[in-house]
C-alpha cells in the first residue's frame, strides 16, 4: 500500500497486515517511520520511490531498471513525462 496520509492509508494497510510505503508529498511531512502517527513499513519521498523500493523487496531488479528517473532521463521504453 502506498499512502501519504497515516491516519487513513498507512493505517488502514497496517490493519490489513499489509507492507505500507508513506509517501512526503501529500499530508506527511516526517522523515522517518516513527514520525508518524500510525509506523508505516517504509518512509519515502514520493510514489516512484516508493514503487521501487517495493520492486527491490519483491526481488524485480529488472522491473525497477526499466523505470526512468524523475529527472526526464530517457529509458529503452521511452522518455519519463
Amino acid at each position: 500500500m502506498v499512502g501519504d496520509n497515516p491516519q487513513s492509508d498507512i493505517a488502514g494497510a497496517n490493519a490489513y497486515g499489509w507492507q505500507s510505503i508513506l509517501v512526503k508529498t501529500g499530508v506527511f511531512r516526517g522523515d522517518r517511520p516513527e514520525d508518524a502517527e500510525h509506523v508505516p513499513t517504509v518512509v519515502k519521498r514520493d510514489v516512484l520511490e516508493g514503487i521501487k523500493w517495493a520492486l527491490e523487496r519483491e526481488g524485480d531488479a529488472e522491473a525497477v531498471s526499466h523505470i526512468p528517473s524523475a529527472q526526464g532521463e530517457k529509458t529503452n521504453d521511452g522518455p519519463r513525462e
